[in-house]
């Protein structure tokens, strides 16, 4: 008899000698596809595939996270990205989650930590960040504190996570922790980073600290997340956990797993140490162009018109003589 399937059930693959277990999802194009329990998904004819289990969906539609009035309010500011996000077994994808339980459903031991609110204030592919969501996230950032979060989470994909950090950083002077913070590897993967980034993260939100900062994983292990700062922090390595360093410096602190124990650098920003001042005037006319041996200086001409360059060199910030003559 032919088998049937429906998504979500849990299915044995048998190909070519080899067998492996994995989710049902769709059939697409003749081929049914399965999601290994990597986080992958693999395309394999039906007729290899039986039928062994069955999953959960999902948690029903608006359940409800009761959150404890007593703890401190953090707000969490949501642009997209995999920190919070589950499995859409229909499409084989992760979806980003934006209202507070939804979140704390996605990361439950939140809720022991802080009562949490969410604003979302784009859904987008952290490489389509723009100077323009920059300002609209540094006035989102300013109206929560305003009314009167003592920490701020940012969800934010990683790619250019530390661009963001550092243009708010600029923007923005706070009197409260303003936590950036995302995930290497989606909620689908064993290896996910997502429940350990977001529960340190939340945790450093409620520091002593008074700056803007990020809070990645620290090592490749499950041991600690780093605290680092906003101005100074980039993004080395395109998977690691541990993607993300300070640059020129030390990181400002460390929040151990899963006691989430903060430890904070002496020359870390306290709490309380500057009012709360929003800047958010930029100029978006300005950029950035790397220098490579034989680069023809006709290519600064692409920038007519901008306020500024910055030309990285070489070295100490070397270019060919052409080009200083340019």
């Amino acid at each position: 008899m032919k088998n049937t399937f429906k998504t979500g059930d849990i299915v044995r693959c048998t190909l070519q000698g080899c067998s492996c277990e994995g989710t049902y999802i769709t059939k697409r194009d003749g081929m049914a596809t399965v999601k290994l329990a990597s986080g992958y998904n693999i395309g394999v004819p039906e007729e290899n595939l039986t039928r062994i289990g069955s999953v959960e969906m999902a948690e029903p539609e608006g359940s409800e996270v009761v959150q404890d009035s007593t703890l401190p309010r953090i707000s969490i500011v949501s642009t997209g990205g995999t920190i919070a996000s589950r499995i859409d077994y229909r499409t084989g994808a992760v979806t980003s989650q934006f209202r507070a339980t939804d979140i704390l459903h996605a990361i439950p031991g939140l809720a022991s930590l802080a009562q949490f609110s969410a604003v979302q204030l784009c859904n987008i592919l952290s490489e389509n960040m723009t100077p323009g969501i920059w300002q609209h996230l540094a006035r989102a950032i300013y109206h929560e504190i305003q009314s009167g979060a003592q920490g701020v989470l940012v969800t934010h994909g990683t790619d250019t996570m530390a661009y963001s950090a550092a243009a708010v950083s600029f923007m923005l002077q706070t009197p409260v922790p303003v936590v950036f913070v995302g995930s290497q590897r989606s909620a689908d993967r064993p290896s996910s980073d997502n429940v350990m980034n977001g529960m340190c993260a939340a945790k450093a939100a409620l520091s002593d600290l008074g700056e803007v900062v990020v809070v990645m994983h620290g090592t490749t292990s499950d041991d600690a997340c780093a605290i680092h700062r906003g101005t100074r922090v980039r993004k080395m390595h395109t998977s690691r956990r541990d993607a993300f360093q300070t640059i020129g410096d030390g990181s400002i602190g460390m929040v151990t797993y899963p006691a989430l124990d903060v430890t904070l650098a002496h020359s870390a920003v306290r709490r309380g140490t500057h009012d709360l001042i929003l800047k958010d005037s930029l100029e978006e006319k300005c950029a950035i162009v790397w220098y490579y041996p034989g680069m023809d200086p006709a290519v600064l001409s692409a920038w007519e018109g901008y306020k500024g360059i910055v030309l990285a060199g070489t070295g100490l910030g070397h270019t060919g003589t052409d080009v200083i003559e340019r």
